[in-house]
């Protein structure tokens, strides 16, 4: 009995009804390969190829580094966890791009004036590049409350709220130099980090919008 035989008989003891192809190929490199993993991550070996990598045993997804040789434990254990570190700055960075508008009612989505929305892109691309997450944009502050005033009757607070946004983008004559007050900076602050929690409940960072 050679070893591949061998390897099959091991592999049929262990679920006589898991005989796929897929199955056995899997089954049959790791045996080739030093019991060694991290967590799901598990070293496998590309005989055609000569090198070894990482596959995620629960999500089969693969790590795209190459090693020429059977990796460590703490060689592995390093480069999983940059991986990850890699894989949740670039699920974020895109995620600040799909994620949805906020508006105060879903009829006020068609109306929102051109240069907001243009303007919305350029703000989240320099909130990323920063890594400054936790709090929507200023323009997107200034949407909502803009489409709230179509609707509702604001109050002082946030009529001088509105302004001084509105002085940020459009340097009009007619629209006054406002200093917020620790109060209404306060509730712009709320607003903004309200609105990154509605667009996170929407659309989770790292899933596919479909």
């Amino acid at each position: 009995m050679d070893f591949t035989d061998f390897i099959l008989r091991k592999w049929r003891e262990k679920d006589p009804y898991l005989l796929d192809y897929e199955g056995f190929q899997r089954f049959l490199k790791r045996a080739l390969t030093p019991a060694t993993h991290y967590g799901d991550w598990y070293v496998y070996y590309c005989a055609t190829e000569n090198y070894w990598f990482l596959r995620n045993e629960r999500t089969l997804e693969e790590i795209p580094i190459r090693f020429d040789h059977p990796p460590s434990k703490l060689e592995i254990q390093f480069v999983v966890q940059e991986y990850r570190k890699g894989k949740k700055i670039f699920d974020q960075f895109v995620w600040n791009f799909l994620k949805p508008i906020v508006v105060f009612s879903a009829d006020c989505r068609d109306i929102i004036p051109e240069w907001m929305k243009n303007r919305v892109q350029i703000e989240r691309l320099m909130q990323s590049l920063k890594g400054d997450y936790g709090k929507a944009t200023d323009i997107e502050a200034l949407i909502y409350i803009y489409t709230a005033t179509l609707n509702v009757v604001p109050s002082r607070e946030w009529v001088r709220i509105y302004q001084f946004l509105l002085k940020k983008y459009r340097d009009a004559d007619f629209l006054e130099e406002i200093k917020l007050t620790d109060y209404e900076m306060k509730l712009l602050d709320d607003l903004k980090e309200w609105i990154w929690k509605v667009q996170l409940s929407k659309f989770k960072v790292g899933e596919v919008k479909k």
